[in-house]
């Protein structure tokens, strides 16, 4: 019920240098007594200005609010402002447009902010699934289901929706026609956070000019140079990809780090223990029989 800007966890937040920021305004910023569309917006444009500040930050992840399972027309407003009325016209006279959230995002014009869509996902305008909300969907107005805090299977409905929008390529949107990709997937489990290498000439050194690139949340990174990485690659027969330990590389799954350099020839589909195994004993066939 007050400004997060300035406490503790906030701070804490951005002390980390994260790489993937995800925003949420929780249901008590959408107390009805409060409610002020301006101010929501306003404050939800500064914390995400916030992170997006942050040269840590790759990735803003903005997420329309859980709907609101209450009766009146106040509430059937804040819903169709937060998670956008996609249906046209409405009981409350609202045409069919965007949420609060994605004219923010659109205002930023970023491909480092995007939008995960919470509230569809809890049922929307239509308000679809009070399973979400109420035991034995129920729609009943008490002090411990109160139709805006979502209950545990509404938390599984946000956790998904959220992976969902994290786990989704999104390096399309960066592809340029005619490009040269180099793309593919970490895995030995997903690795996130990892640095990725295009060693051109095969020395093990991260020379200046050869491409990096960082995984997500699902392993995957890519390489878009355009003719530049095609030119590159023409005279570097040695080249290979390689990923590197670093602080926050980490299996997914395990939270594990990497504790070694995996490698792959450029253009494989995976880099993982095995491709690195295929790599050194591809080495070791050339040295002996040169």
């Amino acid at each position: 019920n007050f400004s997060v800007v300035g406490e503790t966890e906030f701070k804490s937040a951005r002390s980390v240098r994260p790489n993937t920021v995800i925003i949420l305004f929780g249901p008590n910023d959408l107390k009805l007594q409060i409610w002020d569309p301006k101010q929501y917006r306003d404050d939800l444009r500064a914390v995400v200005q916030s992170f997006l500040d942050e040269k840590s930050v790759s990735f803003i992840f903005v997420a329309t609010p859980p709907p609101m399972y209450i009766p009146g027309v106040q509430a059937q407003a804040a819903n169709a402002a937060l998670c956008g009325n996609k249906n046209g016209a409405s009981s409350v006279g609202e045409t069919a447009s965007a949420s609060i959230i994605e004219a923010l995002v659109t205002e930023f014009n970023s491909s480092r902010v995007r939008v995960v869509d919470v509230c569809s996902s809890l049922g929307g305008t239509n308000l679809s699934h009070p399973e979400f909300f109420f035991d034995n969907s129920r729609v009943t107005h008490n002090t411990t289901q109160d139709g805006i805090h979502p209950n545990d299977a509404g938390h599984e409905a946000i956790y998904r929706a959220v992976y969902g929008a994290l786990a989704r390529p999104w390096r399309e949107e960066s592809y340029v026609p005619g490009d040269m990709r180099i793309d593919g997937i970490v895995y030995d489990g997903y690795y996130s956070d990892c640095l990725v290498h295009l060693d051109l000439n095969g020395n093990d050194l991260q020379d200046e000019e050869e491409p990096l690139a960082l995984t997500d949340v699902a392993g995957e990174y890519f390489f878009a140079g355009g003719s530049g990485i095609s030119e590159m690659l023409r005279d570097a027969p040695n080249a290979e990809t390689r990923v590197l330990p670093s602080i926050n590389c980490r299996d997914t799954f395990t939270q594990q780090g990497l504790n070694t350099v995996m490698r792959a020839v450029p253009g494989s589909e995976t880099v993982n223990p095995l491709t690195t195994l295929l790599r050194a004993l591809a080495k070791q066939e050339l040295s002996e029989y040169p």
